[in-house]
């Protein structure tokens, strides 16, 4: 859903469904910057299709369940950190997650057979917050996805309430370790990791004026990182230019064999097939060729 200025700050003052997912997938760092700083309102093609989306899945929800859906709900569950921003709430009491997938970049994995409880973990976990602040036994996800044939897919996701105790475990424990404490979770990122970090401290929103001083930002650090940008500068200049050597003594011919008995040899792959996201058509990659070293002469070349 598209949230108001309003709906972000409040999202600021507790955790909402759609930060459980990260608090479990390594991303809890992510979710305390926007707790702990304001940030400005960030969107994707992805985010924004869905938006535009959502009121259309929640017609077809209220077509295909047999009732009247209320839109855009707010919960917050009393005696926890929990509160939650749904879609929309069927015959005020059983949530409606509306979703999308695979139309504006790939879709993601964990889509199942329609009538089923099978949708990806991100989207299991924020049913089941949904769950916690409704009451309900079910989560009903209509699901527009990207290659699927018919493209619009119902599922339900039923109560667990071994979830659900785990979810508000995790929710109050972050909450007064990390958000009250102003104690930020683990920094130990890996690349994933540090890469969703720094997209949400782009839309921090800056302090006109503030100046930190001297001592506040270990110098070493930056001088970590501007090596590290150095470095990965050269390395790819470098790795460009000898590979250009490699393939000037290679001339014309298709591979090599190195004194050691390894080959240096082109390798003939073929493209990925592309899907239409509209009419499904499919289409064939066209096929590339690839030059990488290896123990052995490519059974490609063998055959010749």
């Amino acid at each position: 859903m598209s949230l108001t200025i309003q709906q972000l700050e409040l999202r600021r003052q507790s955790v909402g469904g759609s930060d459980v997912p990260n608090l479990f997938n390594g991303n809890a760092y992510a979710v305390w910057l926007s707790k702990i700083y304001k940030l400005e309102q960030g969107t994707t093609a992805a985010m924004d299709f869905g938006a535009r989306a959502e009121p259309m899945l929640l017609d077809w929800a209220e077509e295909k369940l047999g009732g009247k859906i209320q839109r855009n709900v707010r919960i917050a569950l009393d005696g926890t950190y929990l509160a939650d921003n749904i879609d929309g709430i069927l015959d005020d009491a059983e949530p409606v997650e509306a979703k999308t997938s695979g139309i504006v970049g790939p879709i993601a994995d964990g889509w199942g057979e329609a009538n089923t409880d099978l949708v990806p973990q991100y989207v299991h976990l924020q049913c089941q917050a949904h769950m916690i602040v409704t009451g309900a036994g079910v989560c009903h996800v209509p699901a527009l996805l990207g290659g699927r044939d018919p493209c619009l897919v119902m599922y339900h996701v039923p109560r667990s309430e071994i979830l659900c105790d785990a979810i508000k475990e995790a929710v109050d424990r972050f909450w007064i370790e990390h958000v009250v404490a102003q104690i930020p979770p683990s920094m130990d990122w890996d690349y994933g990791e540090a890469a969703k970090v720094l997209d949400v401290y782009k839309r921090v929103v800056r302090v006109p004026g503030k100046i930190l001083e001297p001592g506040a930002v270990d110098p070493k650090l930056v001088k970590r990182w501007e090596a590290a940008k150095d470095f990965v500068k050269y390395a790819k200049d470098h790795r460009d230019r000898i590979k250009a050597e490699v393939v000037h003594q290679l001339d014309d011919a298709e591979a090599a064999e190195l004194p050691d008995g390894s080959y240096l040899a082109y390798v003939q792959q073929q493209g990925r097939r592309s899907r239409c996201k509209m009419c499904n058509h499919v289409t064939e990659g066209a096929p590339f060729r690839v030059l990488r070293a290896q123990k052995s002469l490519p059974k490609q070349l063998e055959a010749r």
